[in-house]
């Protein structure tokens, strides 16, 4: 078994940890969810046992809202979904859904680029069959992120039991719903799209991982530059395009919504999901050209790599 086999092995084993990680934290925020959905249950149980008492501390004017509005409902399972991914601390993946791709797929490209090893396949395959391959071989833990929104559902599946959207609004107010009811309306075909753009970001996220390894000598350095180099893509996108450039001088309302890097997981503040489809498509498709334009030259690649 050589090394490159064994850094493969390595790999899907770190891959497979950190679903296990991303798998525990969401069950454990799903527990969350649900003890405090069970609280709200009681304190309204109990609620109505002071009002049936004959001398209640509660107004007779409280406790007619408090009847009349029944027991808590269950939300269905896409507000579930949203309220898990939105307003518990599963919301932090927005920071670090970046960097769990870029430590994926840094690590092989990595270690191959720097041990030389690339120059025995050299030896079998044209370079830029080369390129192609590991580039590919690269692309392969895209799958994670994904993993992870299929897991949330699951599990907001589990604790709601039922897709009912009109249940949950003959009970909690519209703005209880992290979404426009629009998106909960139509949510499969919704889903489709956020699964897609999360693709498209991931894509994203490991041609960011590609860009630094040219220069860099040390993983860890790497996978810091690629998160510090996604920070700066945000702020010159968001800031600067978004911001500067097209709301203040060319007026167009909301434009810093589709360029912020982080409302792949967030989209009310999105005033075109088709259009911010497009805008994730462009950000996969041109970091991938810069990674070509990087790696092109077989010479230049092989010359770095020995430093």
């Amino acid at each position: 078994m050589n090394k490159n086999t064994n850094k493969d092995i390595i790999l899907k084993i770190f891959s497979l940890i950190i679903l296990l990680l991303l798998i525990i934290w969401v069950v454990s925020c799903s527990v969350q969810y649900k003890q405090n959905y069970l609280k709200n249950v009681d304190a309204h149980n109990q609620l109505v046992e002071l009002c049936n008492v004959e001398e209640s501390t509660i107004s007779e004017e409280t406790c007619n809202t408090i009847i009349s509005d029944g027991k808590p409902v269950m939300p269905d399972t896409f507000t579930v979904f949203f309220q898990l991914l939105i307003n518990s601390n599963l919301s932090l993946i927005q920071l670090i859904a970046p960097m769990i791709v870029i430590l994926l797929a840094s690590y092989s490209f990595f270690h191959e680029y720097r041990t030389g090893f690339y120059k025995n396949k050299l030896l079998r395959m044209p370079y830029k069959e080369y390129l192609k391959y590991i580039i590919l071989k690269t692309y392969r833990c895209i799958w994670i992120l994904p993993s992870f929104v299929v897991v949330i559902f699951i599990c907001s599946f589990m604790i709601s039991g039922h897709f009912d959207v009109d249940l949950t609004l003959s009970y909690w107010p519209e703005n209880y719903i992290p979404v426009s009811i629009s998106v909960i309306k139509n949510i499969f075909p919704f889903m489709i799209i956020f699964l897609l753009n999360i693709m498209f970001n991931s894509l994203f996220y490991v041609n960011l991982a590609l860009i630094p390894i040219k220069k860099s000598n040390n993983y860890i350095v790497n996978v810091i530059s690629s998160y510090l180099l996604f920070i700066f893509c945000d702020i010159f996108l968001e800031v600067l395009v978004g911001i500067l450039l097209l709301e203040k001088f060319v007026h167009v309302s909301q434009a810093s919504g589709i360029f912020n890097l982080f409302n792949c997981w967030v989209y009310d503040s999105i005033p075109s999901i088709p259009l911010y489809t497009i805008y994730c498509f462009l950000l996969a498709v041109i970091s991938f050209l810069v990674v070509i334009y990087i790696y092109h030259d077989r010479e230049e690649v092989i010359i770095e790599s020995e430093k």
